[in-house]
């Protein structure tokens, strides 16, 4: 039996495999999709990998990111999801839920004897000693994600297991009690060496090697080749914690903006935030340079950073939520196009496809049919789906300008969309979710170049006829007639441009991100 990590290329991403020991050719992938069910799962070749099935009868969830096989029963598998762990029996044909509902990171089986199990998810670590029947909580210390776990394949009592932000542990009676071996930001992967089980590696951004169970490590890697506020976040249930990000940096503040907080980021380049409450799971976007990869996300109020897998080098130009589902993430991009997150950022997947244009420069997703994207382009114009980018269509009967930006649509009427232009200081208006448009520009300041562009949008969500654009050097604009007709909106605010607008219950706070740092309007 062998089980390997990697990742396909295209819109589905393979995270392990199980080759069954008494059938080489018989290969089983676990995979994750964000592009539809037909994509994600399990899958099953019984020609040595030429040919492919999706075996995910009794899924319920298809985000698949562990997979294992009893070494001593080849048909028995364990694949863990985004869901929770599953058992199947009868070679993937079928498959039972087993009790464990949390995103499952990892799996470990016993090759003495099968019928003990272990599993890292997001919340801890389980051990089963009845093939998943039931379960034990650990809590002696690895509490939060674990990511890898290592089983000593001699002495199977004697298991390491470590995860982001904990101290990477051992066993050696099971689990029953735990010894602390090497504090580290994240352990990504585990290994005890077979034919030396002293000898243990273990995967921390650098690869750590110890010679004594875990006693002493030492690295292994030789031959181994301002306050610009861009983006602003505020927690839904603690809204005086705010997140803001400038071009270079991130700052935090737990005082409603008093006081900030300068938060060390792995990059000097963040420019779109976003915040996933149920979880807490905090992500940004910003251009890859310098080696530095495209997003991050933290579960620590950015205290530390894991990368995003996905998005790799690609160069985001925007992000938004799913406003029905804040784990739900679309990242628009410099020439790869729109990519989804399902599960706060931590993972991206690109859409099966994209607008015919290199540049997204904005998205937005309906809130009453979340499967229903917008996305603006470079030279093209608007684009609509509404089947999560199997197809789209061009929607610009009306528009007069085809290069625009910011997108925003009105919560309480969905149909109603508003799109700012990108190079002028411009604004269209849509009842129809998009079929035409009509401009209502009147009071806008006059002005044609990048200088003079729309930079956000932003409809009340307590009065939706009220909606506020940010001019480029002009600052901040207000319309009380659903778009028709607009006035400067200042009200001391000294920046000449915002970047990003929002809108923060309790009291309806807006702020504004500006280069001047974050401003806030309690009306």
């Amino acid at each position: 039996m062998g089980a390997h990590r990697g990742r396909a290329s295209g819109s589905r991403e393979a995270y392990a495999l199980a080759i069954d020991p008494q059938n080489p050719s018989t290969v089983y992938a676990a995979a994750a999709s964000f592009a539809g069910p037909q994509m994600g799962g399990v899958f099953k070749s019984e020609d040595g990998g030429t040919t492919w099935t999706q075996a995910n009868a009794g899924l319920t969830d298809i985000e698949a990111y562990a997979l294992v096989m009893d070494p001593q029963t080849p048909s028995t598998l364990y694949v863990g999801t985004e869901g929770g762990l599953f058992k199947s029996i009868d070679g993937a044909a079928t498959w039972a839920a087993t009790g464990i509902t949390d995103e499952v990171r990892t799996i470990a089986i016993d090759a003495a004897m099968p019928s003990v199990v272990w599993v890292g998810t997001e919340t801890g670590l389980a051990k089963s000693t009845d093939g998943g029947l039931t379960w034990t909580q650990s809590t002696l210390g690895l509490a939060g994600e674990v990511d890898a776990i290592a089983i000593n394949p001699v002495a199977p009592a004697t298991v390491y297991a470590g995860g982001r932000n904990m101290t990477t542990w051992k066993t050696t009676d099971g689990g029953g009690t735990w010894t602390r071996l090497i504090d580290s930001p994240e352990a990504l992967q585990l290994a005890v060496d077979p034919s030396a089980p002293s000898t243990v590696y273990l995967v921390i951004g650098s690869l750590f090697k110890s010679r004594n169970a875990g006693g002493t490590w030492q690295r292994s890697e030789g031959g181994m080749h301002a306050q610009d506020a861009t983006s602003v976040v505020v927690v839904a249930d603690a809204p005086d914690t705010i997140y803001a990000a400038n071009f270079h940096t991130m700052y935090t503040t737990i005082d409603g903006g008093t006081t900030w907080t300068h938060a060390i980021v792995p990059t000097s380049d963040v420019f779109s935030l976003a915040y996933e409450p149920r979880r807490r799971i905090l992500s940004f976007v910003s251009h890859p340079s310098g080696g530095h990869a495209s997003a991050y996300w933290s579960r620590d109020g950015g205290a530390t950073w894991r990368i995003a897998r996905g998005l790799d080098t690609t160069q985001p130009t925007s992000l938004v939520a799913d406003p029905t589902n804040p784990r739900v993430l679309y990242a628009g991009t410099f020439g790869g196009g729109v990519f989804r997150s399902r599960n706060g950022g931590r993972r991206w997947n690109a859409l099966r496809t994209s607008p015919p244009d290199e540049v997204m420069l904005d998205l937005a997703v309906d809130p009453a049919t979340p499967t229903t994207l917008y996305a603006t382009t470079g030279t093209s114009g608007v684009f609509k789906t509404v089947n999560l980018g199997t197809t789209w269509s061009a929607i610009n009967a009306g528009l007069t300008e085809q290069l625009l930006g910011p997108l925003a649509i009105d919560p309480s009427a969905p149909a109603t969309i508003y799109v700012g232009g990108y190079a002028a200081a411009r604004v269209f208006k849509s009842t129809d979710g998009g079929a035409s448009w009509s401009e209502g520009s009147a009071g806008l300041p006059p002005g044609v170049g990048y200088a003079y562009g729309i930079g956000d949008l932003l409809v009340d969500p307590t009065a939706p006829s009220t909606v506020y654009a940010s001019v480029k050097h002009a600052g901040i604009f207000r319309s009380v007639d659903g778009g028709a007709t607009w006035s400067d909106y200042n009200l001391g605010m000294t920046a000449a441009v915002a970047y990003q607008l929002l809108v923060a219950p309790p009291g309806s706070s807006i702020y504004a991100g500006t280069p001047q740092g974050v401003f806030r309007l309690v009306p």
